[in-house]
């Protein structure tokens, strides 16, 4: 059954649909109504579809996992653009920095993304991990001290 009677009409001069997850197509663990239906329309219609969210936390991979536990079985990676991946996508862009090493003060999907783009690897630390036990406020005072060092290109 359409979700609505003039989807073709709504979505006959639009190629690419961008969707947000958290809120908009799920809340918590929880598909909103209607949600696979729509999915379902947009690909039988050859729709591009994708997939953002400003939510760091998972990786594209995890994104994955969590539509197919939703009922959404045909995802792929890179239908997602997660705030992580974009921040990764971005920083694999810039020159490495000359010592080749990056903290990172962020959740797991952020450091899986930044690995997934090259620019991780053993020279990578998490800020959360057991090795470093630092108050985000004293990393974030760290920071600031070191910004004369970084130059804008």
């Amino acid at each position: 059954m359409p979700v609505t009677s003039n989807f073709e009409a709504v979505t006959e001069s639009i190629d690419t649909f961008l969707l947000d997850c958290d809120g908009v197509l799920w809340r918590g663990s929880q598909l909103l109504p209607n949600i696979a239906e729509t999915i379902q329309q947009f690909r039988m219609a050859t729709k591009r579809i994708f997939f953002v969210t400003n939510n760091a936390s998972k990786s594209r991979r995890e994104y994955v996992a969590k539509f197919t536990q939703l009922g959404i079985q045909d995802v792929i990676r890179d239908e997602i653009i997660s705030s992580a991946y974009a921040a990764a996508a971005y920083f694999a862009s810039l020159p490495m920095p000359p010592s080749g090493r990056v903290l990172v003060l962020g959740a797991p999907g952020l450091v899986e993304e930044l690995r997934d783009a090259g620019r991780g690897g053993r020279d990578m630390d998490n800020a959360n991990s057991q090795r470093y036990r630092f108050h985000p406020l004293v990393v974030i005072c760290l920071l600031i001290n070191q910004m004369r060092h970084i130059h804008a290109y």
